[in-house]
């Protein structure tokens, strides 16, 4: 940070609002899953194992 005299790469959030597009689209098409409380823990403890089936 010091050599580049600020931060070495530049942030954005670009990501961030075409993900909540994609969401916001998926939910208006009624494309949503419900799962239960021990469920969602477990997504949230392993996100990459998740699958939609």
């Amino acid at each position: 940070m010091i050599k580049e005299n600020g931060l070495p790469f530049k942030p954005t959030n670009d990501t961030l609002a075409t993900d909540l597009k994609q969401a916001l689209k998926e939910v208006k098409n009624g494309e949503t899953t419900t799962v239960s409380v021990d469920e969602f823990m477990k997504i949230l403890d392993d996100p990459v194992s998740y699958t939609n089936d």
